[in-house]
């Protein structure tokens, strides 16, 4: 077993937990086997056919590159069901635009506190609306999307998750010689995002809604200095 297949399998697992689906019924949204299923989730398959990857991350709502990122391992969460699923959708469709923005309202609760603030502890002269915010992430002459890994989510008192995670971002270097461009550099910085929530979290454990308030972030450092992970 390579530890691409085991992370792969990880990684379907959990957000199969996420959304309460069970390797059946992964199968037949995907059309596939169930037996194609289990090869895969136990990390047992081989040449695993693109399509059945792409059909998948679409039925999960995840990226390609999230359940084919080897680097890391699966995200140590909250273990309490919504939270977890609202943390994972969040930062997935952060920076698709309207798009994700409907994929956030939609997610299964309405998330976002209509008095919604961004903040950052590093410049707290900086505040911003959920709208805002969303705005301030759809940059069309962006070439690359910034990605966000998500590292762990504790509970740190009775309103707030704590959530550690990684933010790539990659740019073009000038070019050299007769090259069109340079090569794509990739820098990735640890985030400390602080959720203050509108609910007890032992109230979410027995089920009830919440809304995000509040998101404090505080950057801990480039990676490949003197941070480390956890």
């Amino acid at each position: 077993m390579s530890s691409y297949t085991k992370t792969l399998g990880q990684r379907i697992k959990q957000r199969m937990q996420t959304h309460s689906m069970s390797a059946d019924m992964l199968a037949n949204s995907v059309g596939a086997s169930p037996a194609t299923i289990s090869r895969i989730l136990s990390g047992t398959a081989v040449n695993t056919q693109w399509s059945v990857l792409e059909a998948i991350a679409d039925t999960l709502n995840v990226s390609i590159n999230y359940l084919l990122d080897t680097r890391h391992p699966p995200a140590k969460l909250t273990n309490i069901k919504t939270i977890d699923h609202a943390i994972t959708t969040f930062y997935e469709n952060l920076f698709l635009g309207n798009k994700g923005l409907e994929k956030i309202n939609r997610s299964g609760q309405q998330l976002i506190d209509p008095d919604y603030r961004l903040l950052y502890i590093d410049n707290p002269d900086v505040s911003m609306d959920f709208a805002k915010e969303m705005e301030s992430n759809t940059d069309e002459k962006r070439k690359f999307t910034p990605a966000i890994s998500i590292r762990s989510a504790d509970l740190y008192n009775p309103r707030t998750v704590i959530i550690h995670i990684v933010l790539s971002s990659s740019h073009l270097d000038p070019p050299s010689n007769m090259a069109l461009h340079g090569p794509i550099t990739t820098t990735q910085n640890l985030i400390m995002d602080i959720w203050e929530l509108s609910v007890n979290i032992n109230e979410i454990r027995k089920g009830k809604s919440f809304l995000l308030v509040k998101r404090s972030l505080k950057n801990i450092g480039r990676l490949g200095g003197n941070v480390e992970l956890w």
